[in-house]
């Protein structure tokens, strides 16, 4: 079981924020040096001055502890859940996709309740750890995946009021609401308690948060920021990209893992991969190695939903979750860290 808490958030402060889409930003670890500067120009008080992980952490610090004093940023008096509608449009067809802010207690991969999927580098741990520790605060979520085919969560999120509406650089709609009814917070509670958790984007956030945490044991530090989608949700997408692995990774010595769960079709060339992947209906991908090339396509949905892909992550094979876009960011939670 996991563990899941409502909060006090700290959030702009609408008297003093007129224009939302001038303060918000997508995730740090995709932001490159020129949407950082184009951020930056477009409001003083822009997140990306948390967020960057060009900021010393004591300037963010001081920055941070500025915005609440001059009340740019405000707290919310009463707990709840924050909830998010990402409106967006994907090959001509249009998505709304419904996910809610929430405190996780912070766990061990080992438990097995949090699930990653990605390798974790030193470096980038190690900046949002001092983030971390400067301003006991997390600017931005680790984005996790849930499960329920009752679409219950998404029903409460549509009876939400909604709070304020913006729009990001690729001028997606984005709604923000809270959540905080108590029937409302013990439902969704009890709903993710139930299950396991996907890391989808924020592996360093997450693995910062616990060696905090086990650094600092306090029931204060056992929590982290989180971003809920639910898996069974159509509007969760996960996006193909190209991936280079290490001669010491070899899909042919693991094809029999594979075949569980895909059917595997050896053709000649790249051109016929791509005919096959673009009439299949299923996830399909391409495979090339000594070689030879082969299309391989998931049997069914439902087992990685059911499986997590465990075995494919043994082999070094990211097949899903690669591409997946993160929650804009103009939240910060303070039940980890401020209260």
């Amino acid at each position: 079981m996991v563990e899941i808490s409502p909060f006090r958030g700290y959030r702009y402060n609408p008297d003093r924020v007129k224009e939302i889409d001038r303060v918000i930003a997508p995730p740090w670890d995709v932001i490159d040096n020129g949407m950082e500067r184009y951020l930056r120009e477009l409001s003083p008080v822009n997140i990306i001055n948390l967020i960057s992980k060009n900021c010393n952490p004591d300037d963010v610090k001081k920055k941070f502890d500025e915005w609440i004093s001059n009340e740019i940023l405000i707290s919310d008096i009463e707990k709840g859940f924050y909830f998010v509608k990402h409106h967006f449009i994907w090959m001509g067809q249009e998505f709304t996709r419904k996910g809610f802010f929430t405190l996780l207690r912070i766990e061990d991969f080992t438990t097995g309740n949090v699930i990653p999927h990605e390798k974790i580098f030193e470096k980038y741990s190690t900046n949002r750890y001092q983030i971390i520790q400067r301003c006991r605060t997390n600017f931005s979520p680790v984005l996790m995946l849930y499960q329920d085919n009752s679409f219950a969560v998404e029903g409460i999120i549509e009876q939400s009021s909604v709070i304020s509406k913006c729009y990001t650089v690729d001028r997606e709609l984005f709604e923000f609401g809270r959540i905080v009814k108590s029937e409302d917070i013990n439902t969704i509670k009890d709903i993710v308690s139930k299950g396991n958790l996907i890391i989808a984007d924020g592996h360093h956030r997450y693995s910062a948060a616990l060696k905090y945490y086990k650094d600092n044991p306090s029931l204060e530090n056992s929590f982290v920021l989180v971003f809920l989608i639910n898996i069974d949700a159509p509007e969760v997408l996960i996006l193909p990209t190209h991936r280079y692995l290490p001669s010491s990774v070899s899909f042919i010595d693991k094809m029999d893992v594979f075949k569980k769960y895909f059917y595997i079709t050896e053709v000649t060339d790249v051109k016929t991969i791509y005919k096959i992947m673009d009439r299949e209906e299923s996830n399909a991908l391409g495979v090339y190695e000594s070689d030879r090339f082969y299309a391989i396509t998931l049997r069914d949905i439902n087992d990685v939903k059911k499986n997590s892909l465990t075995d494919f992550l043994i082999c070094g094979y990211h097949l899903m979750l690669s591409c997946f876009t993160s929650s804009y960011c103009h939240i910060s939670s303070t039940g980890n860290h401020r209260r």
